[in-house]
């Protein structure tokens, strides 16, 4: 019996750049973390490869306690399985089937002289949790073997 296994790892998105105190000081956080998960190790050809992915706020303070984080408009909820790459057994990135959105964020607002996003507050709590039923409708797992 052909089987395609899969092996899924966390992500962790390097997503704010602050400016400190100092003139030339920066420091960059991963306050949004992904996680992927496979309903299952193996799967056997024609099963549906069924994976969640979780998007949360995992902004821990100094105290321990998650913060808020302040991230573009629209970025925690975007379709990030499609920003997902599998590498087939061969060591090659699998083809999606389809582009996705495009979801890059335009020219920023001028505002009193002054650059201006749209922004959105995820809460200490913020968790987006999705489904994706069969992952063969976006990605082409044609090959048998280890993903």
């Amino acid at each position: 019996m052909k089987r395609i296994w899969l092996t899924i790892l966390a992500i962790g998105l390097p997503l704010l750049m602050f400016v400190g105190p100092g003139p030339a000081k920066t420091f960059a956080q991963e306050p949004v973390k992904i996680n992927l998960m496979s309903a299952q190790p193996a799967y056997v050809e024609g099963d549906p490869i069924q994976i969640q992915i979780r998007v949360f706020n995992d902004n821990l303070n100094p105290g321990g306690l998650n913060d808020p984080v302040i991230t573009r408009s629209g970025f925690f909820y975007q379709d990030f399985h499609f920003l997902i790459t599998f590498i087939d057994p061969d060591g090659l990135p699998v083809e999606r089937r389809y582009t996705g959105p495009a979801d890059e964020p335009g020219p920023p607002y001028r505002i009193a002289g002054r650059d201006a996003v749209l922004v959105e507050i995820i809460p200490p709590d913020g968790d987006n949790t999705y489904f994706l039923h069969d992952a063969r409708e976006y990605y082409n797992f044609t090959k048998i073997g280890w993903y």
